[in-house]
C-alpha cells in the first residue's frame, strides 16, 4: 500500500509519494499533482518518487501527464528518483531526476 504527502511552501511544493503505487494510492497521488498544478501553480513542483516500490501503467501515465500540465503552464516540475528501487525503469518513460 502506497502513501503521498504533499507540502507546500513558498518556492515550492512537493508531493512524496512511497510504498507500492496503483489502485488507490496511484489515484490519491495523480489528484495531489492534479490539485497542486491547477489550484496552487506553483513555480516549481517536486514529485518525490524515492520511496516507491512498485507502480502500474496508470501511475507512469498519471506522471508523464503531470510533465506534460506542468510544462503547459511554465511550472519547473522535478521528478526524484535517483533512490528509487524503479529508478531505472522510470528513466526509460522519461520520469527521471532531470527536470
Amino acid at each position: 500500500m502506497g502513501n503521498v504527502r504533499v507540502n507546500t511552501g513558498s518556492l515550492a511544493a512537493t508531493v512524496q509519494a512511497t510504498g507500492d503505487l496503483d489502485g488507490d494510492a496511484a489515484d490519491r497521488l495523480r489528484h495531489a499533482i492534479v490539485e497542486i498544478i491547477v489550484r496552487e501553480r506553483p513555480g516549481r513542483l517536486i514529485v518525490d518518487l524515492d520511496g516507491v516500490t512498485d507502480m502500474d501503467a496508470t501511475t507512469i501515465g498519471a506522471l508523464q501527464a503531470a510533465g506534460t500540465s506542468a510544462a503547459d503552464l511554465n511550472i519547473d516540475l522535478e521528478f526524484r528518483t535517483a533512490a528509487s528501487p524503479l529508478a531505472d525503469h522510470l528513466d526509460r518513460y522519461g520520469i527521471t531526476d532531470r527536470h
